[in-house]
């Protein structure tokens, strides 16, 4: 039996996908890619789904070979980070991949958005690192394969309803065995301008981490909000074939039209945050951004050899949002020192948490994560409280820090008790 005929079953008859598109109709048309013109629909052969036909074009240089490497790679691959195959239709000369629809359209749309907030980020970005390490090779039914995506890039990671990202467009991807994942295949240039490793635009060198490139590229986007390449030459940013790669090799592109080169130069400056959207720069907790940005100077490396691998991607990244949850959960109360004695303690020594903060209770030191003093306030005290609201448990009572200090604030040495009063605190 062929390798077609064991798809059968996926196949959906051109006639259908016309009634579910409404015969391809301007209204239904997402966008025209770097293969050709995309449309939604609704499916009604298959429980009335909402569906994303991609009509390939001839025009756009690809054919037989990149429709069924598609086909082959969306009907073996299974993941909750990649997109969903419905079937596809290879019929009266029409090419049809036919794919779940995602209602939040795809990454590319928000990358200048600052409501798509820093932790929704981070999340989307750990996904899409979830399924690359997939396609690298995960044990498992699949246990003898390995993929290597060449096409990653921002408007192939669709946003499902929740926001969770499903990793799309497998019709460049080449496919080994897994014992030779490590090894670099010599392949004919294919990508996506902006995105594409150095070293496989160079030499037709390529390998995973070329994907771990590609994926560098868009955690710059997703960080800078901003796309990889501003096109002057070309309107159209969707250019991922390979004719399109070699007409716009031989432009000088300047280094401010290509985010990998601006935010490498703009890293080992210094000054990343010149090109950071200012309001979503505000959103990110100091140790998160740090980490982030520096995986994502990392999968940058010139050298594919010097590049992370997927894993450690993932773990960073998972880090960084670690580090961000928390300081989302993170309040700040001012409060007032209602004692001039322990005022004129605090002017003499600056370890203010050893002063008046290790005779709270152990529950409620634990939840404090910094204290400072108020510049120009020397009777006022701000102090950074994590999960305020958590209740946390002791032989007495259940209690929240914030209810702690809201019934107000004691400790107690050499049988003296003295008060501090809550002057505000953070929502």
């Amino acid at each position: 039996m062929s390798f077609r005929s064991d798809l059968d079953h996926l196949r959906i008859p051109l006639q259908e996908i016309l009634s579910a598109t409404n015969n391809f109709s301007d209204q239904n048309l997402i966008r025209e890619g770097g293969f050709g013109k995309i449309f939604k629909g609704k499916l009604g052969c298959i429980k009335n789904i909402d569906i994303v036909a991609r009509r390939f074009d001839p025009k756009y240089g690809q054919g037989d070979t990149e429709f069924w490497t598609e086909v082959s790679m969306l009907s073996t691959l299974e993941h909750p980070n990649l997109v969903s195959f419905i079937g596809f239709c290879d019929e009266a000369e029409e090419k049809i991949i036919v794919t779940e629809y995602e209602v939040n359209s795809s990454l590319d749309k928000y990358l200048s958005d600052p409501t798509l907030t820093w932790t929704q980020r981070l999340h989307i970005c750990i996904g899409v690192a979830r399924a690359i390490s997939y396609l690298y090779w995960t044990p498992g039914p699949r246990i003898n394969l390995s993929v290597i995506h060449r096409n990653i890039k921002s408007s192939k990671i669709l946003l499902d309803h929740n926001w969770e990202p499903k990793l799309s467009g497998y019709e460049l991807s080449v496919q080994r065995p897994a014992a030779k994942r490590d090894r670099h295949l010599i392949r004919e240039l294919s990508g996506t301008y902006g995105y594409v490793d150095p070293v496989y635009a160079k030499a037709g060198k390529v390998s995973h981490k070329s994907d771990v490139f590609s994926l560098g590229v868009v955690l710059f986007e997703v960080l800078c909000g901003r796309r990889a390449f501003i096109p002057d030459k070309f309107e159209d940013e969707e250019q991922s074939l390979m004719f399109t790669m070699k007409r716009l090799k031989h432009f000088n592109v300047s280094k401010d039209r290509l985010i990998s080169r601006l935010a490498r130069s703009h890293y080992e400056e210094g000054k990343l945050d010149d090109i950071i959207n200012r309001d979503l720069r505000n959103q990110m907790e100091q140790r998160s951004y740090l980490i982030f940005s520096h995986t994502a100077y990392l999968c940058l490396n010139e050298k594919q050899e010097h590049r992370p691998n997927i894993y450690l991607v993932v773990h960073r990244l998972k880090r960084a949002l670690k580090l961000q949850q928390e300081y989302c959960h993170v309040r700040s109360f001012c409060f007032f020192v209602g004692s001039n004695n322990v005022c004129n303690r605090l002017k003499k020594n600056r370890n203010v948490y050893k002063m008046v903060f290790s005779y709270w209770p152990i529950i409620i030191q634990k939840s404090i994560i910094g204290c400072i003093r108020v510049l120009h306030q020397p009777t006022h005290i701000l102090v950074l409280i994590k999960n305020p609201k958590t209740s946390v448990y002791n032989s007495e009572k259940n209690l929240t820090p914030l209810s702690y200090f809201n019934g107000g604030l004691f400790y107690k040495k050499k049988k003296k008790i003295e008060q501090f009063r809550l002057l505000s605190a953070n929502n």
